[in-house]
């Protein structure tokens, strides 16, 4: 028995095939029973596998049934979604190209097995086939909600945005863009791919994604880093502010850019303003309190940095880069200065210990991921924030992890 056997998107498929079947049996007992009709015992075993996760066993009663019932297509089709699905792409290839040639095979089953097969060429790693064969779906269909949505994926996998846009307009066309628009953020990846090597056209779809959500904070964080990169630091601070209002965790990517400007250029009363706000609106934002502790000790006020760092490091007492700062902050304290250690007196002014550390704790964590973002669906961990998951791919996934 396989329990740890992760019941994917394939085999969500192939269940509703193998209920659809159990769905005809159960019609066919409820009306007079043909002598010549026989049992299927194996749609049944074969779906109680499924539900508990026996892939393996699953397959072996699918192909009985597809034994027993040589014409019926469903059996086919649900045996090779399992095969694809347990890592067996080849095979399930095979079943279902050869399900392609039965000569009376409606519209319908054949947009079924192509859809099947495309995925087969897709979890193979043949993109190229697999596009061909999406594109083949939608020249039966044209607004095949599965074909435009498969095809549009593998648009997105391979940068090519402005085809995926396309895709997506013709869903949402048809009602199936989802509850969330998710224009702004395609411009926003597209401008992505310019960054580098062209900073006009990566501006032009940021402000592209603006002029659709004027308050989208993934095309505002990234505006203002090619701002700040062409020394616009006045519109950098005014776009970063402005990011700070959007949902979280995107005002923490925000106010770690502003900090860095500010720092930079002096625009501290903004930084303090903000992270102000931010700290008022949720007392645990422990990134708005270490930048509005770095920007104290900047400013000279180890004291007050000190206050709003050691808040920081009750609620993230294992964030790396709020140890440096209150270690500096304590390091600078006038002397007799008392912020909490552990046990109620932390080193004094210009204490050789406190400045040893803080060189220690600088040397030992360069380099290293100091509270990454995190994607909230398949738990990928990376240090920038990103609005499409780079391991599973899924819009609007970016989260934090509370300690």
């Amino acid at each position: 028995m396989t329990s740890s056997w992760p019941l994917s998107i394939g085999v969500g498929l192939a269940l509703l095939a193998v209920g659809a079947l159990i769905g005809e049996l159960w019609s066919r007992r409820r009306r007079p029973r043909r002598p010549e009709q026989p049992e299927r015992p194996h749609y049944l075993r074969a779906l109680g596998y499924l539900a508990s996760q026996e892939p393996t066993r699953a397959v072996r009663e699918l192909a009985r049934a597809v034994h027993d019932e040589t014409h019926a297509l469903e059996p086919h089709v649900a045996l090779g979604n399992l095969f694809r699905e347990t890592g067996q792409a080849d095979r399930a290839i095979e079943v279902h190209k050869s399900l392609l040639h039965r000569p009376d095979l409606s519209e319908g089953e054949r947009l079924h097995i192509l859809l099947s097969l495309g995925e087969d060429f897709r979890r193979a790693g043949l993109s190229d086939r697999a596009e061909r064969t999406f594109r083949e779906v939608l020249e039966l269909d044209l607004d095949n909600v599965s074909g435009l949505r498969r095809l549009q994926g593998i648009h997105e996998e391979f940068g090519r945005w402005g085809e995926a846009i396309e895709l997506y307009r013709r869903l949402r066309a048809v009602g199936e863009g989802g509850d969330i628009d998710l224009l702004p953020a395609m411009h926003t990846e597209w401008a992505k791919q310019f960054v580098a090597s062209d900073s006009r056209r990566a501006a032009d779809h940021y402000r592209k994604a603006l002029d659709l959500d004027a308050g989208y904070a993934p095309a505002l964080v990234g505006i203002a880093a090619l701002e700040r990169a062409e020394g616009k630091q006045d519109e950098a601070v005014k776009h970063l502010a402005a990011a700070t209002s959007s949902a979280a965790p995107w005002p923490r990517a925000a106010v770690e850019a502003l900090s860095d400007i500010a720092l930079e250029c002096g625009a501290l009363a903004t930084l303090e303003r903000v992270c102000g706000e931010l700290l008022e609106r949720d007392p645990r934002a422990w990134w708005a309190a270490l930048a509005l502790g770095r920007s104290r000790l900047h400013g000279g006020d180890a004291e007050g940095a000190s206050d709003v760092l050691a808040a920081a490091l009750r609620e993230r007492p294992h964030a790396f880069g709020v140890q440096r700062a209150l270690w500096r902050a304590l390091a600078s304290a006038p002397e007799g200065r008392v912020a909490g250690g552990s046990n109620g007196r932390p080193p004094q002014s210009n204490d050789p210990a406190a400045a040893r550390l803080t060189e220690l704790l600088d040397a030992s964590v360069n380099g290293l991921v100091d509270e990454p973002y995190v994607c909230l669906e398949c738990r990928f961990r990376g240090l920038e924030p990103f609005t499409r998951c780079p391991h599973c791919h899924g819009w609007n996934t970016l989260g934090e992890e509370r300690a």
